[in-house]
């Protein structure tokens, strides 16, 4: 038997808290969620095993957007980024250029407070680089 994926959600609030319970929820994945609210956090992120296999991140967008992925994909050595974060246009770029691992932009389409179940229902969207 395959050992299980290792995946990080970074940024709990309702998309990522929706994206975290429905990888938890396939069995498939060992999952960590972390947030900087003490309150939302399931995991520190030194409990995390690194090398981390996916970094989901679920952070609002602000002009910090890249460095904060920067510092999660130092941390933990992702093999590969997912953003579902609402991002400006070329940040998904951007964040592979500067990072040189597979990233992938995922946008969560639904609505808020009932991302999870949207999250079933709605065609998952991905572009990804490379």
């Amino acid at each position: 038997m395959q050992a299980k994926k290792k995946i990080l959600v970074a940024g709990l609030g309702e998309v990522g808290s929706a994206v975290y319970q429905v990888a938890r929820e396939s069995g498939r994945f060992e999952v960590y969620g972390y947030d900087i609210d003490p309150s939302k956090t399931v995991n520190q992120l030194g409990e995390v095993p690194v090398p981390i296999d996916f970094l989901h991140v679920a952070v609002p967008y602000s002009q910090r957007f890249i460095d904060i992925v920067s510092s999660y994909v130092e941390k933990l050595k992702p093999r590969a980024v997912f953003i579902h974060s609402t991002v400006a246009p070329g940040t998904t770029r951007r964040v592979y250029e500067k990072l040189g691992i597979p990233t992938v932009y995922t946008p969560v389409r639904g609505k808020h407070p009932n991302l999870k179940q949207h999250l079933y229902f709605w065609p998952k969207w991905v572009a990804s680089l490379p």
